[in-house]
């Protein structure tokens, strides 16, 4: 008689539970640089859903640029685009008195806002654009990010008119 590999099975069973889960609920439709991006992580954690991109070659854990797209289930049920983004700014505060916030657009569902650590000598400089939009299954948030304090202004542009461009499907 013939035995299945149990825990070959209950991988793939895994997999396919976290991509039907993942392919029901809304999702962003990204867009990214002509560059060659790839998916580098994904976790499903309760009412978190997370998939982080890294340019060809790169890992999570070694980075030089890094597009992140989470999604917190049932959380615009308890908190507007602002809260969220205000936890947020205060999360990373908490972290760290060298990041500067600025908010380049806002409605009432949706911010686009840019964020950059320096000068912290516990934590590594970065640049990051970033966009909050709440959708009819949660709160979604578009991130991408790049070592070093400032972005030059020619790619801060083309990241803004990426991020604007993610539509929810």
């Amino acid at each position: 008689m013939r035995r299945f590999p149990v825990r070959s099975v209950a991988i793939a069973l895994a997999g396919l539970v976290f991509s039907v889960q993942a392919w029901a609920l809304e999702r962003p439709q990204l867009h990214f640089d002509k560059r060659i991006w790839q998916p580098a992580s994904r976790a499903h954690l309760g009412n978190h859903i997370l998939v982080e991109y890294t340019l060809a070659g790169e890992t999570v854990e070694k980075w030089s640029e890094l597009v992140t797209a989470q999604l917190f289930v049932g959380l615009h049920e308890q908190l507007t685009a602002a809260q969220f983004l205000e936890r947020t700014k205060q999360e990373l505060e908490q972290t760290t008195s060298h990041v500067t916030w600025q908010v380049l657009r806002q409605s009432e569902r949706d911010i686009l806002y840019e964020s950059s650590v320096a000068g912290d000598p516990k934590m590594p400089d970065r640049h990051e654009l970033a966009r909050v939009i709440v959708g009819q299954e949660g709160i979604h948030v578009i991130r991408y990010a790049t070592k070093g304090a400032r972005l030059p202004k020619p790619k801060r542009q083309e990241w803004i008119a990426l991020l604007e461009a993610v539509q929810l499907l």
